[in-house]
């Protein structure tokens, strides 16, 4: 349970640095097909999208997270206090003050080192995926453009990123949110998220007290039927 909570709450950040970023967000699909878009304005859109995006921009954030993770970010996630995870998973039952390194390295004397492999692995595969994925962020997002800013809008835009300035500023605006700052400030709230949870959960469950309780997990069973056939 203390493993799998850790594992959850590691993933969090991760996914909010490598999927939560700009380029990410993608309109629903029923306001794309209703909407129409000005070609003109669309055209405008792809021209500041591509400086923003350029091709292998994901594959360089999943490199930029790793390096970032193998340069101490993982000391600090598995330096957090175990029973604190283990209560945001439900599980009461950790003793306070033991972190989850020490109760992980316990259970498993090759944690440190399978949690490394794994990690490398992870995010080298979901950069080649990202990197798949990367036309159709660049083609939600050029959208998304086209319907926020005025045509006008667009152009300024463009001309700013033709400037040296602007150039610098588009070339480097994904790569601020894997900067080891920000990710250190990422992993920083995860004390105080950890904190608030439980007032947060007793919030969650006064929001939801009219409802009937959830259903039982469903519990599988390998006993066979009476009416089997009894092999021979």
């Amino acid at each position: 349970m203390v493993l799998k909570s850790a594992l959850r709450n590691v993933a969090l950040p991760l996914a909010l640095v490598a999927f939560g970023t700009p380029a990410m967000a993608e309109p629903a699909k029923t306001e794309t097909a209703a909407t129409p878009v000005d070609p003109a304005r669309l055209k405008a859109a792809e021209n500041v999208v591509i400086r923003l995006v350029p091709p292998g921009t994901y594959q360089r954030i999943m490199k930029d997270v790793m390096d970032s993770m193998a340069d101490g970010m993982m000391d600090q996630i598995m330096g957090l206090d175990a029973a604190a995870m283990a209560g945001m998973a439900g599980d009461d039952s950790m003793k306070k003050g033991e972190t989850l390194e020490k109760i992980a390295a316990e259970r498993d004397p090759h944690f440190r080192e399978r949690m490394d492999i794994m990690m490398k692995v992870m995010f080298e595969e979901m950069g080649v995926m990202m990197g798949e994925l990367e036309p159709e962020v660049r083609t939600a997002l050029s959208s998304i453009y086209a319907k926020k800013y005025t045509l006008t809008e667009l152009n300024d835009i463009n001309a700013f990123f033709a400037t040296p300035s602007g150039t610098s500023f588009a070339g480097n605006f994904m790569s601020t949110f894997t900067d080891k700052e920000m990710m250190q400030a990422s992993f920083g709230m995860m004390p105080k998220i950890i904190e608030a949870m439980p007032a947060i959960m007793k919030k969650v469950e006064a929001a939801t007290a009219h409802l009937p309780p959830p259903p039982s997990p469903v519990t599988q069973t390998t006993e066979q039927p009476e009416d089997a056939a009894t092999p021979a």
